[in-house]
């Protein structure tokens, strides 16, 4: 899995976006802030990040997502965000 591919596909879906990832091995934590999920219910956001990753995480054997609207339009992973995703 490469992380550079799938954050280059994030970033060319939702646009200006901030992305925080951590992959190992078959593992994938992403935690995504972005405009783009403005209105969007949680399963709408998924499925939108899903249409963009679906070939590269159909290799992953887990996915930990989070989606968030930053309300200010600042595209920010939150400091709770900054932990190590599981």
């Amino acid at each position: 899995m490469d992380v550079d591919e799938i954050r280059g596909l994030l970033e060319a879906g939702l646009g200006e976006c901030d992305v925080a990832m951590q992959a190992e091995g078959n593992k994938l934590g992403l935690m995504l802030v972005s405009e783009a999920f403005s209105g969007l219910s949680r399963v709408k956001r998924q499925q939108l990040v899903y249409s963009f990753l679906n070939e590269k995480i159909n290799s992953a054997e887990f996915l930990n997502l989070e989606t968030l609207v930053n309300p200010r339009g600042q595209h920010e992973v939150p400091d709770s965000g900054r932990k190590q995703l599981d």
